[in-house]
């Protein structure tokens, strides 16, 4: 039944992801930087070929390396690139194919804006974004300061013993 329903979505999701495309594509000075990846968005789409074993992870891997470029350069870019990378991990109907393109999408698009206080947090670590600074750096950072509660720092310590 879950397949069924995932599968009766794609279609809608295969538009969001294009419309998406187009209004990422309307955000960029240089329009030919995301040429390639509507090219094979599309082509892949119109091959019928997304969702055969292993094709969402390739297709994920053909398009969110120009977005990561993208949202480098153009930093204002990031919330519509990560959306774009969620929409391809929904894609995904194989149970482990999704775990590891979640992995991927965390790796590539690690802040994430809470839905309930609107704070972005850092996906890997869990802690309030950290632009500056590796999840690593940032949790001895928390650790050294001293200024947290025990409880608090009881969960830093963990987090770095098992990182």
């Amino acid at each position: 039944m879950g397949a069924r329903r995932n599968k009766d979505k794609m279609p809608r999701r295969l538009e969001r992801i294009s419309r998406d495309l187009d209004r990422l594509e309307h955000e960029l000075d240089d329009k030919r930087v995301l040429a390639q990846v509507k090219m094979t968005f599309q082509q892949t789409c119109q091959k019928g070929s997304t969702f055969r074993v292993g094709r969402v992870q390739d297709l994920y891997n053909q398009i969110v390396p120009t977005l990561r470029q993208i949202t480098a350069k153009y930093p204002h870019t990031y919330a519509r690139a990560a959306g774009i990378s969620k929409q391809l991990v929904a894609l995904e109907v194989i149970p482990e194919a999704w775990k590891q393109t979640q992995f991927w999408h965390v790796s590539n698009f690690p802040r994430e804006a809470c839905t309930t206080c609107g704070r972005i947090v850092c996906l890997q670590c869990g802690e309030v974004d950290h632009p500056d600074q590796t999840c690593l750096g940032h949790l001895r950072s928390q650790l050294q300061s001293g200024s947290e509660p025990a409880e608090k720092q009881a969960t830093l310590e963990w987090k770095l013993d098992h990182t």
